[in-house]
């Protein structure tokens, strides 16, 4: 069992990578930390194996807080290798994203590049609103609750 810390100041972000880690038995969450020094208060209360802070976290960046950064390549890697999306849960995520019209598929891409709404409005020259209202849709269609949820049934699906 790989015990994984979570060091953010988004919740949102922490909520998605605990919903990731939870899809695989082979990893547990120890816990959550809004900031730097939280994180590393965490992980001494704690057994950490890993830990996943962002380099931008309030109090004490992430690079104090840890000491050790990992490229982009690598995380992705890591991520992908434990990263097992159920196939069940997979198969009906395919279903709702072929319900979705091609300009909210086009907008869930987007989404899962970590694109603000402005940011896609801007692309896509759509008022803000619009893309505001097809990511509504979107997250009821395939039954989430925030951006990050979404983000991982595109990686998953797309």
């Amino acid at each position: 069992m790989i015990r994984v810390l979570i060091a953010d100041d988004d919740p949102f972000v922490r909520a998605g990578l605990s919903d990731l880690l939870r899809t695989d038995d082979g990893l547990e969450l120890v816990g959550e930390a809004p900031d730097g020094r939280a994180a590393v208060e965490l992980a001494r209360r704690t057994r950490t194996d890993v830990a996943l802070v962002d380099i931008r976290v309030p109090v004490m960046g992430g690079i104090a807080a840890t000491g050790a950064l990992l490229s982009p390549t690598v995380t992705r890697t890591v991520i992908s290798r434990f990263h097992r999306p159920d196939t069940a849960r997979t198969r009906a995520a395919r279903r709702a994203v072929a319900r979705l019209t091609a300009r909210e598929r086009q907008v869930l891409d987007l989404v899962a590049e970590g694109l603000t709404n402005a940011e896609i409005a801007g692309l896509l020259q759509l008022r803000e609103s619009t893309v505001k209202a097809h990511v509504s849709r979107i997250l009821t269609e395939l039954g989430v609750t925030n951006r990050v949820q979404a983000a991982l049934v595109a990686r998953d699906v797309l």
